[in-house]
């Protein structure tokens, strides 16, 4: 009977709602198992109001949303409500939550037993369709998203901050059609946003563990000693990984031990900072934790795998003999993790293509038919080039335009933009040589679908000279040679060096990642890394 009333009144107050905003979204109660509510429809002003007065349940309350966005104001406002209510959000699979909705998401909040304490509580499933997009264009509305977005960013509730800086930068980034859509296991665990109806693999093996450890790497920002996780030089996860891979000091080995029930796992070597230290990582994995993570523990945020990174100066290691005592010994710390089983699958394996778990079914059922994926993110390899699959060429003004291109033509899952020429050639990346060969004036875009088996070109690179000329731009940083032939060996050693310039009055070699094209230049010697494709 309480129930029946609570169903009774809430839906006469969204009548009430709905008579007063005829534009505006549905708010539903439901008898479903996952969802008490549902808010659906473009979120519009008047939602404020139907929200606030839906009924709750002292034993904790569920909305759903789905949603294709609206008014971000209004959504800001809504979110307010929704945590200081204590009322848990989630996306189910089959639905859709984005813009202001994706906001109103961001509020879901609980209580613990006694009441005291509140978490954030949020959660999609694999199936879901969650993205964020920033402000309109009237400067006052998008002044006040803004204000509100950082309002927001600074709240943090149990350690757990409600908007993460990686997930603020990419609402302020993307507007309007295309949303930064959490796709991905990376974009998941970059945006702390949880991730259910996906199944932990049934046995731990030295891949799960490398995964784990890449992910936190690229999270943390552990290669560059930054201060601070954001990667303002976001693409896509596709895009993190592959600069990840191309940038190792040495292929990463992975290894795992057991006791009991409890794995221990080994991941490294990565770069440290310095060449005195190698920086190696631990992984602790309890069965019953990652089972447990599978239930509450996941919306909480509570994980379920224990991560450490440490440096080490020794000698290299063999994997078949890890130890993870013995190795952990003449070791020093540098940061300790709580990660969520999730990031044992590759950082950008995308969410619906993950093995399912044993209620993912249900959730399906009462969310809705599959969604058509979303195409996947590009990733971008500067000074490179790939022979083969050609589809045709189209002029474009800079490498976001190409990629555009690429996405509304069939067939194409890569492109290849001549900065210095405003040429995009596009690929069928699937009968190209599928190898990366260098040269200075060209960058390759290849869908997240197909990287993991892009491999470097057999050929080596050579340095072309070009006496009398040089490049205008900002070297990225600089080597002090004697000759021209010091900074070709130079460059030729190092992965992001694509072209330089040799001064010889100071014997500088300006050494470029992305150079603009050359042009006469008195005093200097130019010199493009090529290799033959």
């Amino acid at each position: 009977m309480k129930r029946y009333l609570q169903r009774m009144w809430g839906l006469a107050a969204v009548g009430l709602w709905v008579a007063g905003a005829a534009t505006a979204g549905t708010l539903d109660q439901t008898d479903g198992t996952f969802c008490d509510w549902r808010l659906s429809g473009p979120v519009a002003e008047g939602d404020l109001q139907a929200v606030s007065g839906m009924a709750t349940d002292p034993g904790g309350t569920t909305l759903c949303l789905d949603s294709n966005g609206g008014d971000l104001v209004e959504g800001l406002a809504i979110l307010s409500n929704v945590r200081n209510r204590n009322i848990r959000t989630r996306v189910l699979p089959g639905q859709t939550c984005t813009g202001a909705c994706a906001l109103i998401f961001l509020g879901g909040a609980t209580v613990d037993g006694a009441g005291l304490v509140r978490f954030p509580h949020r959660e999609i499933w694999a199936g879901a369709r969650l993205g964020f997009s920033g402000a309109g264009r009237s400067i006052d509305r998008a002044l006040d998203v803004v204000e509100g977005l950082f309002a927001i960013k600074v709240t943090e509730e149990q350690g757990h901050r409600l908007l993460e800086d990686h997930l603020f930068l990419q609402i302020l980034r993307h507007r309007g059609a295309e949303p930064y859509v959490i796709d991905t296991v990376g974009d998941a665990y970059l945006s702390n946003i949880p991730v259910m109806g996906v199944a932990a693999p049934a046995r731990i093996e030295p891949r799960h563990v490398v995964n784990i450890c890449d992910a936190v790497y690229l999270r943390h920002r552990l290669h560059d000693g930054t201060a601070g996780p954001l990667d303002t030089d976001f693409m896509s996860t596709a895009h993190s990984i592959s600069n990840l891979r191309r940038n190792r000091i040495a292929p990463v080995q992975g290894a795992v031990a057991r006791d009991g029930d409890v794995v221990q796992g080994y991941a490294g070597p990565y770069w440290a900072g310095s060449k005195y230290w190698k920086r190696e990582c631990y992984v602790t994995i309890r069965p019953a934790d990652v089972a447990a993570y599978g239930g509450e523990n996941a919306a909480l945020g509570i994980t379920g795998i224990a991560v450490e990174f440490r440096d080490y100066g020794g000698q290299d290691r063999d994997t078949a003999t890890f130890d993870p005592v013995a190795w952990q010994a003449p070791t020093r710390l540098v940061g300790a993790y709580d990660v969520p089983p999730l990031l044992m699958y590759p950082f950008h394996a995308r969410l619906d293509d993950l093995p399912v778990s044993p209620d993912a079914a249900a959730a399906r059922a009462e969310g809705g038919p599959a969604l058509p994926p979303p195409p996947p993110g590009f990733a971008r390899f500067d000074g490179m080039d790939m022979a083969g699959g050609d589809l045709g060429r189209e002029a474009a003004g800079n490498g976001e335009a190409c990629m555009a291109i690429c996405k509304a033509t069939p067939g194409c899952d890569g492109a290849t933009f001549d900065r210095w020429n405003g040429i995009c050639f596009l690929k069928d990346v699937s009968r190209s040589t599928r190898a990366l060969s260098a040269h200075p004036k060209s960058d390759l875009y290849v869908s997240g679908s197909q990287i993991d088996g892009l491999q470097r070109a057999a050929t080596e690179p050579v340095i072309l000279r070009r006496p009398g000329k040089g490049f205008f731009d900002r070297p990225a940083f600089y080597f002090q040679g004697r000759s021209f032939d010091d900074c070709a060996d130079k460059c030729l050693g190092s992965d992001t060096c694509h072209a330089f310039n040799f001064v010889a009055e100071t014997g500088a070699c300006q050494v470029f990642e992305r150079p603009g094209e050359y042009f006469d230049r008195a005093g200097s010697e130019a010199g493009l890394k090529m290799q033959p494709l």
